[in-house]
């Protein structure tokens, strides 16, 4: 069972890693989610993309209805290549 986190528990236990959000409750004015639920998580943006990838393969992928993001002080640089889902 994936549990509903409020966002500073979310920072806390996944700080700099990208992270899939498949839940979540957001005020658009605000820079961050009240509360979220993580899908999956990785510490670069291609292997999450991989595992969402490979997790998806032959079935209606859920990652359409997810949002992926970095959790950390900082953006880490990435590639401007485009990633296909």
């Amino acid at each position: 069972m994936k549990l509903r986190l409020p966002w500073n528990t979310v920072k806390e236990y996944f700080n700099d890693q990208w992270v899939e959000l498949t839940d979540y409750e957001w005020d658009w004015n605000s820079p961050v989610p009240e509360w979220a639920i993580v899908g999956n998580h990785a510490a670069n943006r291609s292997e999450l993309i991989s595992r969402l990838n490979g997790a998806n393969e032959g079935s209606e992928s859920s990652v359409q209805k997810s949002i992926i993001l970095y959790v950390g002080a900082s953006h880490p640089l990435q590639s401007s290549t485009p990633v296909s889902l």
